[in-house]
This record gives structure tokens, sequence and C-alpha cells, in this order.
């Protein structure tokens, strides 16, 4: 899905890209815009591959870097997005940034995605695949997978049995670069 396919002077672009890491996963690509003149954060583009080659990944996020020059590219680095990772660093630079992720990092993207949508300032298009994977994301606290008590009290998050969170987790890495901050009354604000 692409709204438009070039990069406008005066926004900012950000890349998230999910590597798939098993034949079941798919590698995931968000991308988000924001004018200047404007305080939403559109999702402009999104794309799953089933291909996890690590040389299709890397070709794929520099075609994408051609056309949008983006200001920050956001890679998960856990498993095969290491490798991606390491890559686009060497050839791209400071532009390209990487989360590993444990449940410290995933609380922080996913609640900052979580506060952009509450505040209305994060634009999604109406794609039952990308809506139906936010509502299969879930969280617990202490639990374990059968419902046992966990002995770290962590709070875990994951989706549901069967399905997929790629698209999701790539939005989420891709609207880490917009983060929402709290000013002093207590709202969220980009």
């Amino acid at each position: 899905m692409v709204w438009h396919s070039s990069r406008k002077t005066h926004s900012k672009y950000s890349l998230g890209i999910d590597p798939a890491r098993t034949g079941g996963d798919f590698t995931a690509y968000v991308i988000l815009e924001k004018d200047r003149f404007s305080n939403e954060v559109k999702l402009i583009y999104m794309e799953e591959d089933e291909k996890n080659y690590l040389n299709e990944i890397i070709s794929k996020a520099e075609y994408l870097d051609n056309l949008f020059n983006f200001n920050r590219i956001i890679i998960d680095s856990t498993g095969l997005g290491a490798g991606v990772f390491d890559v686009l660093k060497e050839r791209l630079g400071g532009k390209v940034d990487d989360v590993v992720f444990t449940v410290s990092s995933k609380m922080d993207i996913f609640n900052n995605l979580k506060l952009l949508m509450q505040e209305n300032i994060l634009k999604i298009p109406n794609n039952k695949k990308l809506i139906y994977e936010l509502l299969g994301i879930n969280y617990r606290f202490g639990m374990g997978k059968k419902g046992e008590v966990d002995e770290t009290g962590k709070m875990k998050i994951y989706h549901l049995e069967g399905q997929h969170d790629d698209l999701v987790c790539a939005l989420a890495l891709a609207a880490s670069y917009f983060k929402a901050n709290r000013n002093q009354r207590g709202y969220y604000v980009y």
C-alpha cells in the first residue's frame, strides 16, 4: 500500500523494519510521515514479504531509502535483524537505529504507539490485516504461558496464538521516532 511514493521536502520520514526470523513470520516494512506544518503522523506505506533472505531485506530498505531519504530507520535487531542492522548501519550511517526486543524495549515502543493512537496523532488506514494485528496484541503481568504465576512479575507483550504481529511491530518501531511526550499538565504531545 502506497499513498505517495516520494519524499516531500517539508516532511520527516521513518521506516520500521521487522525482519522475518522463521518461515512462519513475514518481514514487515512500515513508513510514517510527519509534515512539519501538522501534528499528524501518517502511515503512508506498509508491506509484508515472505522472503527472509538478508540481502533481499537490505536491498528493499536501501530502495525505500532512495525514495524517501529517511530521517530514521529503526530495525528489530533480534535474530536475523542483527545482520540487517549491521549492514545498513555501515551503508547508511547514523540514520539507522536498532531495537533488541526485550520486555522493557517492547513496553517502551508499544506504549509510545498506544499514546500516539490515543491522542489521535497517528493516522492509520482502514486496513483489515493491520487492524486485526493491532487487536491481537495482548499483555499480562507476572503470568507464565499456561496462566501460572511467573516469578519475575514482569509484563509480557505477545500476540494471540496463530496470529502475526509483524506489521504492528514494524509500526511500533517506525513510530518510536515520533515520541509522544507528556507535558506539565498531563497531556501527551508530539
